[in-house]
């Protein structure tokens, strides 16, 4: 009796029930247990080996129908979360076998490409939507792969042409991926419309366009198209824009006559980039043409500039770095010069040597009184004077910054030639030097004196 069995954890509701008999089996999943079946009985039984055997059975093949009821479950949320994804995806999801056919379609797919699933399930997936001059070479990439098994564009985004169900033709991006543990081997592509993205790309790539047709004429129109001749002077000029140059920088240059015997150079840098930066460098060089031409004294020249840049309106403050040279022919061999917060000029004399002359003065459009010195500079024959701007010293090299010492190193490359040999040999290096890609503008303005002033 169950009941009196003092290792029966149930006896005294078998004892209450009147169970006398009680018999369990397992049932097994791959020799585990998964649950225990227990049969009670209030009449004694006996248990025999064919009982045992019997109730072994059913424990396995109980075990074997829980499981696979489990594994079913399994497949069918699979399939539902599987349909869930294809019918709410904003992209086109398409499946193909091994022959190229359709297997699925969801409804992006029939938004996008214009078929009904039930028309493009079972179709060659080529003569659906890829356009008449591809589709060869998709059965050979397909009949490539089943052959080598070596995929060359499997899970990488590719941008196509598609062929929608009306006949016209539209670019997509296109990932292809296999299933795994599949065989025949079958595919699953994720399509989307890039027609909008590629109109937007399109607009920008016209805008850039036009952008830097604008900018380029622009930063050309504030250079003098043509350098006057200065007797007995040999003049060279270069210039570079920062970047693909379709923002405008605000280096500039100019030379200009003056009267029978004198001209002027000019070269400067003012802050800021962009059209701001454009109409406060035609401000400084047209106000420096007016005031040279009325005023004898280069201090005179630049002070002038400075009061049209404080009086320039502005949405932030604004100033200008310049130098201004005056070559007079009266005075052979002798350069009046004043620097305005700019980098010092470079003497390049015969022998290769170089020096930085020119006193330091203060920026231009910052101070109501600028402090402004003019310095005179003996300019022998053969010797050149070389202005440029910080978009040459302040250059990012592999070694750091160019620099005064690096500039004056590679002036002196270059003594004994014409004054525009030296000014590209400048532009050239300082390029070069930063992988073909400046940061900055610059300038170079050379002038060299040659054996006759007439």
């Amino acid at each position: 009796m169950v009941a009196d069995d003092p290792s029966y954890f149930r006896r005294r509701t078998a004892g209450r029930l009147g169970i006398t008999t009680t018999f369990a089996f397992p049932i097994l999943r791959d020799d585990r247990v998964e649950g225990v079946v227990e049969l009670m009985s209030r009449e004694p039984v006996a248990v025999d080996a064919g009982l045992l055997t019997i109730v072994a059975e059913v424990g396995r093949r109980v075990g074997e129908f829980l499981h696979r009821r489990a594994a079913e479950r399994d497949v069918a949320r699979s399939d539902a979360r599987k349909t869930a994804i294809l019918m709410s995806a904003f992209d086109a999801i398409i499946g193909i076998n091994h022959h190229g056919t359709v297997t699925d379609w969801n409804p992006a797919a029939e938004r996008i490409l214009g078929h009904a699933t039930k028309d493009a399930v079972g179709r060659p997936l080529g003569d659906l939507i890829v356009p008449e001059d591809l589709r060869e070479s998709h059965r050979q990439g397909l009949r490539r792969f089943l052959e080598t098994r070596r995929p060359r564009i499997l899970g990488q985004p590719l941008e196509l042409r598609a062929l929608h169900a009306d006949g016209h033709e539209f670019p997509v991006e296109l990932a292809i991926t296999q299933l795994e543990g599949v065989e025949p081997p079958e595919f699953v592509g994720y399509l989307r419309d890039i027609s909008e993205r590629k109109a937007v790309e399109d607009a920008l790539a016209r805008s850039r366009d036009e952008l830097f047709r604008v900018a380029t004429t622009l930063q050309d129109s504030m250079l003098p198209a043509t350098l006057p001749r200065i007797p007995g002077h040999d003049v060279g000029v270069a210039f570079r824009p920062a970047g693909d140059g379709a923002e405008i920088g605000g280096d500039f240059y100019d030379v200009f006559q003056l009267d029978d015997t004198r001209w002027a150079a000019l070269i400067g840098d003012v802050r800021g980039k962009g059209v701001s930066a454009a109409r406060l460098t035609a401000l400084v060089r047209y106000t420096a043409r007016a005031a040279a031409v009325e005023a004898h004294d280069p201090v005179q020249v630049l002070g002038l500039v400075n009061q049209a840049i404080l009086a320039h309106e502005a949405e932030e403050p604004t100033f200008c770095t310049a130098v201004y040279v005056e070559v007079d022919l009266s005075r052979p061999g002798t350069l009046r010069l004043v620097r305005a917060g700019h980098p010092a000029p470079l003497r390049l004399a015969a022998d290769g040597s170089v020096s930085p002359v020119g006193a330091r003065g203060s920026l231009l459009g910052v101070l109501e009184e600028p402090s402004l010195t003019a310095s005179e500079v003996d300019l022998a024959v053969g010797e050149v004077l070389v202005l440029y701007t910080d978009g040459l010293t302040e250059a990012r090299t592999e070694h750091g910054m160019l620099g005064e010492d690096g500039l004056a190193s590679m002036v002196s490359e270059v003594g004994g030639t014409s004054a525009s040999v030296v000014a590209d040999h400048l532009k050239r290096r300082t390029v070069e030097l930063q992988g073909g890609r400046t940061s900055d503008d610059l300038a170079v303005l050379a002038i060299k004196r040659l054996a006759t002033d007439s």
